[in-house]
C-alpha cells in the first residue's frame, strides 16, 4: 500500500505543479445562455422514460420530465411537490390521492391524471426495470386497473396493497422516472395506432429516443449516440423559465481530456475527473470544485458459505484491518467519506457521522478476533474487485494489513461484466463493490444488504447482496419488516439504528466509504445544484 499511496501523491503533486507553472492562456468561453458539460454518456442506449435503466440516463431524463412529486434540490431525503401540487393519504395508509397542478406539456396539451394512468400502464407493458419498481410494491399489471385511477383530469388515485410508509413510497416511486407523466396525445402522432401503449419496437423505441413528450424544464432537441445530447429550455415551464436557453452534454470518457477542455474554457463543467484533474481544478483560480455525498457505499463483502467467513468474528476482524484515516487523507481524499454503517449519511434513518464509523486500524484486535474464531494460523482467500480507481489501491491496503495477522489475500481484478455474474452465483470468497440505491431511505439499503427472505441456493439470479453472501438472519428480516411498516415516521429511525448497530458487528459486509460526487466547473458557473443522485440543470446560471 505504501508504494501505491506514494505514487498517487506524487502524481497529484506533479499535476498541481505543472498547472501552477504553465504559462497562463486566456480561456475561451461558452455562450452565456448555454451550459456545456462533459461526461461519460456512452452507456445511454435509450431516452424513452419507460425503458431507461442506468444512472446516467436517469439524470438526462430527469431534466426533461418531471415526476408526480419531486426531491428537494438540496437533499435526496426530502420530498416536495412536483406535477402534483398536493396529496392526501387515507387513514389506513393504503391510498394516496394526488391533486395535479394546472399545467401543460410543451405541446400545449394539458397534463392530466388520465395521462398519468396511461403512462403507468405503458411502463408495465414495456416491462423493464421501471416496471419492476412498481411490481415490488404491489403495483403490477395484476392490480393496475384498480391501483391507478383518474376520477377527474386533475385527480390521480393510487391504491397500494400494503400500508407502506408514505415518504418512502413517494421517494421510491412517485419521485422517480416510474412516475413521469407522458403526453399521450402528442405521442399518438408519432406511434402506430395499433400499439395501445405506443411502446415502439424493442430494438427501436421510436420517436421518444430523440424527442420529449412530458412536462419538464427542458425539451430534448437532439441525441447523437456516443457524441452529445442537446436540450432546449421549456419557456412555459411551471416552475419558471430556466436561466440557460440551451444545455449541451458532450460524450467524453477520458478524465484527462475533460480537465483540459475545462481549463481551456471549451466546457463549463466536467463530471468524470480523476484525482489529478481534481487537484488541477483546486490549483486553478479560474476553476472550482463542488461535491456531494452520494447514496453509494463502498464495501468488502464475504461469502458466508466459506468456512472462515461463516464466522462473524472473522468478518468483524476485517473492519479492524482498515486504516480509515490514512485512506481518507490519501487515496480517498476526494473520493469518499469513511463510514462503516450500511445506511449512508443523509438517508432517512442513518446513524450520525460518529456513531456510523466506530472503527479504526487495530491489528491486535483483528488478530484476537480471528484467533477466537479458531483461525489463529490465518488463511488464504481470493479477493475480487474491478480495476477502476480507487479499488486497486484500497484492496492493496487491506491485503497488506491482512498479511500482518497471517491472512493471505490473492488480489484479482476483473471487469464488472465478469464480476457481477460471479457475485449473483455466489462464486466468490471475498470481493469489493459499490452499492447505490434510490431513494435515500434506510429500507432501501437494509432490504438489499441485510434482509434475505429466502436463502435457498437454487433461486434465480438476485439483486440482493445479502443473498449473494448467503447471509440469512431471521431476526434481521423481522426487524426490517417492522421498520418498513412502522406508520409513525418518528419511530422508524430508532428501528433502523438497531439494525445498523447489529450489522456493523455481525453483517456480511465491511462498509468502508460513502462515495462522493465531484464536479469541476468554471468559476463563472453559479447555482448548479446537485445531490448524490440528481443534478438540476434548470438552476444553472452563468
Amino acid at each position: 500500500m505504501t508504494t501505491a499511496r506514494t505514487a498517487l501523491i506524487a502524481g497529484l503533486l506533479s499535476c498541481v505543479s505543472a498547472a501552477a507553472l504553465a504559462p497562463a492562456a486566456e480561456a475561451q468561453q461558452t455562450p452565456r445562455d448555454t451550459f456545456v458539460m462533459a461526461m461519460a454518456i456512452d452507456a445511454v442506449n435509450t431516452l424513452d422514460p419507460g425503458r431507461i435503466g442506468d444512472a446516467v440516463g436517469d439524470e438526462i431524463i430527469n431534466n426533461v420530465c418531471d415526476a408526480v412529486v419531486a426531491l428537494d434540490t438540496s437533499t435526496d431525503a426530502k420530498v416536495v411537490p412536483g406535477l402534483a401540487e398536493s396529496w392526501t393519504v387515507s387513514e389506513d395508509g393504503k391510498q394516496i390521492t394526488f391533486r395535479l397542478r394546472d399545467t401543460k406539456h410543451p405541446s400545449g396539451n394539458p397534463v392530466t391524471a388520465s395521462d398519468a394512468v396511461w403512462t403507468f400502464n405503458r411502463t408495465l407493458a414495456i416491462n423493464t426495470i421501471n416496471a419492476g419498481t412498481l411490481r415490488e410494491y404491489g403495483l403490477g399489471q395484476d392490480r393496475a386497473k384498480d391501483a391507478f385511477t383518474a376520477p377527474d383530469e386533475r385527480t390521480l388515485v393510487i391504491k397500494l396493497d400494503k400500508p407502506y410508509p408514505t415518504n418512502f413510497i413517494l421517494a421510491n416511486i412517485f419521485a422517480t422516472r416510474a412516475a413521469f407523466i407522458l403526453d399521450k396525445k402528442e405521442m399518438a402522432k408519432h406511434y402506430k395506432a395499433d400499439d395501445e401503449f405506443m411502446k415502439g419496437d424493442e430494438k427501436s423505441p421510436g420517436w421518444l429516443n430523440t424527442n420529449s413528450a412530458c412536462a419538464g424544464a427542458y425539451k430534448l432537441r437532439s441525441w447523437t449516440f456516443n457524441d452529445s445530447i442537446v436540450y432546449e429550455r421549456n419557456d412555459n415551464y411551471w416552475r419558471g423559465t430556466p436561466h440557460m436557453r440551451r444545455v449541451i452534454v458532450k460524450q467524453l470518457n477520458e478524465p484527462g481530456a475533460q480537465y483540459l477542455q475545462l481549463k481551456a474554457g471549451d466546457i463549463d463543467a466536467a463530471r468524470n475527473l480523476n484525482p489529478e484533474g481534481l487537484e488541477g481544478v483546486l490549483a486553478d483560480k479560474n476553476l472550482k470544485l463542488a461535491s456531494a455525498v452520494r447514496q453509494t457505499m463502498q464495501y468488502a463483502t464475504f461469502n458466508t458459505l466459506d468456512k472462515a467467513f461463516a464466522e462473524p468474528k472473522v468478518r468483524l476482524a476485517f473492519r479492524y484491518l482498515i486504516d480509515y484515516d490514512a485512506l481518507q487523507k490519501t487515496v480517498m481524499r476526494h473520493e469518499g467519506i469513511a463510514r462503516a454503517s450500511l445506511v449512508p449519511l443523509e438517508a432517512f434513518g442513518a446513524l450520525g457521522e460518529k456513531e456510523g464509523q466506530p472503527f479504526s486500524l487495530d491489528l491486535a484486535k483483528a488478530k484476537q478476533l480471528i484467533t477466537e474464531a479458531g483461525f489463529q494460523n490465518g488463511f488464504e482467500k481470493e479477493f475480487l474487485f474491478t480495476p477502476n480507481f480507487p479499488n486497486p489501491e484500497v484492496a492493496q491496503h487491506i491485503q497488506a494489513n491482512a498479511a500482518k495477522i497471517g491472512i493471505k489475500l490473492n488480489l484479482q481484478t476483473m471487469a464488472g461484466a465478469q464480476l457481477f455474474p460471479k457475485m449473483r452465483q455466489r462464486g466468490f470468497e471475498m470481493a469489493m463493490l459499490n452499492w447505490n440505491v434510490v431513494p435515500a431511505d434506510g429500507h432501501a439499503f437494509v432490504s438489499r444488504l441485510a434482509m434475505n427472505p429466502d436463502n435457498s441456493p437454487n433461486l434465480p439470479p438476485s439483486n440482493m447482496a445479502s443473498w449473494w453472501s448467503a447471509y440469512f438472519d431471521p431476526k434481521i428480516n423481522e426487524m426490517g419488516t417492522q421498520a418498513l411498516f412502522e406508520r409513525d415516521e418518528a419511530k422508524r429511525p430508532a428501528l433502523y439504528r438497531e439494525i445498523q448497530l447489529h450489522q456493523m458487528q455481525n453483517g456480511p459486509h465491511a462498509f468502508m466509504f460513502q462515495i462522493k460526487r465531484n464536479v469541476g466547473m468554471r468559476a463563472s458557473v453559479k447555482e448548479f445544484k446537485f445531490t448524490g443522485n440528481r443534478a438540476y440543470y434548470r438552476t444553472v446560471e452563468k
